[in-house]
């Protein structure tokens, strides 16, 4: 068996400039695109929607001193 030779073909110039136009295409639409995201500001720079109000929820004193709990352990049937 001999060595197997591969030519190796010179590429149409036909076929390079449409290669060559589809790769310039594909990086002037994605640098487009990029270009025209909106810049949004950072959440944490926002105002605060909420607002704190004061003795909500609260428990009745009756109840364990008025005082909230804590769960220790939880099982889920």
């Amino acid at each position: 068996m001999g060595a197997v030779n591969y030519k190796i073909s010179p590429m149409n110039p036909r076929t390079k400039f449409f290669t060559m136009a589809a790769l310039a295409a594909i990086t002037f639409l994605g640098q487009a695109t990029r270009a025209q995201q909106t810049q949004y500001p950072k959440p944490t720079a926002l105002p605060n929607p909420y607002r704190l109000v004061e003795g909500w929820p609260a428990l009745p004193k009756t109840m364990n001193g008025g005082k909230w709990g804590e769960v220790i352990r939880v099982h889920v049937d």
